[in-house]
């Protein structure tokens, strides 16, 4: 079967994955209802603490040694690369084959940004192109930019997003011993990928200072990346 177009509604998932086009019709004759969801407290608290460490990090920027600068957009790129490749094309997409170890590297590279497990991602990331701009779409386009873009993060989420994700075929990453070890074990790996590596590489290798280390290279690093990332469902979805 020939890849379908990128400008076409029916994104290529699987079968039980496919845009259900009837639901989303009928869901675009509605108004957009007020959101049920209570306030994620822990996550506005979460989001606010590395947000000011994000500006601390970007401060610091001015004061890191050139290795670390460096250091601080390579360990950039590969969140970045993780986000797009692995959690988005390879595992919600099916868009590739990817080899047991690239399927780990690039699950490392994910973790970087210390977002939700990559299993979580791709169900969600099927469940928003399944149910486009409906109140089963995670980041729902239709109760405005912001919301879109950032406010879901700072609610619990819409019933029907946790009605309709139950109908998502997942046998696909259940079946990945690999996905599931990640998900698994993924508090601890993501403690190693944003806490560890970005704190020992630069102070232990080049001698930075360690708080510098901490705020750009931990903070500003995942901060940056994931917004990079949500633009991808408000401003171009926009």
């Amino acid at each position: 079967m020939a890849p379908l177009p990128l400008t076409s509604t029916r994104t290529l998932i699987t079968k039980e994955g496919e845009f259900d086009l009837d639901f989303v019709k009928e869901a675009a004759q509605d108004e957009v209802k007020p959101h049920p969801g209570k306030y994620h407290i822990v996550a506005i608290i979460y989001h606010t603490y590395y947000h000011i460490l994000a500006c601390v990090g970007f401060y610091h920027l001015f004061y890191l040694k050139w290795q670390s600068l460096l250091w601080v957009i390579f360990y950039h790129y590969c969140a970045i690369l993780g986000n797009g490749v692995c959690v988005h094309r390879l595992y919600s997409h099916r868009a590739f084959k990817a080899t047991v170890p690239l399927r780990i590297l690039l699950l490392f590279m994910y973790a970087i940004a210390n977002g939700i497990t990559a299993f979580t991602w791709s169900r969600d990331h099927r469940v928003h192109h399944k149910y486009s701009d409906t109140d089963a779409d995670p980041h729902n386009a239709k109760r405005g930019l912001f919301y879109s873009h950032f406010g879901w993060l700072l609610l619990h989420k819409h019933p029907e997003v946790i009605n309709k994700g139950k109908n998502i075929n997942l046998d696909d990453l259940y079946n990945d011993p690999i996905l599931m070890f990640h998900h698994r074990h993924y508090t601890l790996i993501r403690f190693i990928t944003c806490i560890v590596i970005p704190i020992f590489v630069p102070t232990y290798f080049w001698g930075e200072y360690w708080l510098y280390a901490w705020t750009a290279g931990h903070g500003l690093v995942q901060v940056f990346t994931s917004h990079c990332v949500y633009t991808v469902n408000s401003l171009s979805h926009k």
